[in-house]
């Protein structure tokens, strides 16, 4: 075996991940009825064959096998025989592999309390993470919370963390006072932002589901 590749480079739990196994013939004969067999090595999920006819000497071709990355973390082997071969000691590969596992950040809930100033309201957003992992960037991170109240943007904050952490299941309260009444509906969006050192803009912080980040409360409050 050459090379071994995967699509996606970073599966998440569930995904189906594409492996190319790239086989080369090192030999100076054409290696005949090629088999290659792809599986894990605990023996739990079963093995697949495929078969090339032919591999020249000198040459490589690409063989696809798919794995439904339902697992965390597996060993997955290639096993590669062939008609007089010259070599047997390299034809066993083991490699590890693990999914991906992502955070999922959603508005779980939005509660109201009468504010000491008139005319104004405490509101109280919880955030959850409902995913498989964690949501902790590599480096510096923010949490980010906009709040439109009647179609007005009121309110948005920016949490900078240098060890922001939201393990699964875990949830954040966030507290905000807005002047005014809600009488129609209030927009709550959750993000997380990951920042790279020495670059000012920020790339979004991959989650399981992109499309849950906001929550929609009707009024009046």
């Amino acid at each position: 075996m050459k090379d071994v590749s995967l699509h996606p480079v970073k599966p998440s739990l569930g995904d189906t991940v594409d492996f190319t196994i790239t086989v080369e013939n090192q030999g100076n004969i054409p290696a005949n009825d090629v088999v290659i067999t792809f599986g894990d090595v605990a023996g739990e999920l079963g093995s697949v064959l495929k078969t090339l006819s032919v591999v020249g000497s000198g040459e490589s071709q690409d063989v696809m096998f798919q794995f439904a990355g339902g697992r965390t973390d597996v060993q997955l082997s290639v096993e590669i025989t062939a008609k007089d071969d010259a070599d047997l000691s390299n034809n066993y590969h083991v490699f590890d592999h693990k999914a991906h596992l992502l955070p999922d950040l959603v508005v779980e809930s939005v509660t109201s309390a009468p504010h000491p100033f008139p005319g104004s309201t405490y509101y109280t957003f919880v955030v959850k993470n409902q995913g498989d992992g964690t949501a902790i960037p590599l480096r510096k991170a923010e949490l980010r919370v906009r709040v439109t109240v009647d179609g007005n943007v009121k309110e948005e904050r920016l949490y900078l963390r240098d060890h922001f952490e939201v393990s699964p299941g875990d949830t954040r309260q966030m507290t905000f006072s807005f002047r005014g009444e809600a009488t129609d509906e209030i927009r709550a969006f959750v993000d997380v932002l990951q920042l790279y050192v020495g670059v000012t803009e920020y790339d979004n912080y991959v989650e399981s589901d992109e499309t849950n980040n906001e929550l929609i409360i009707t009024g009046p409050f």
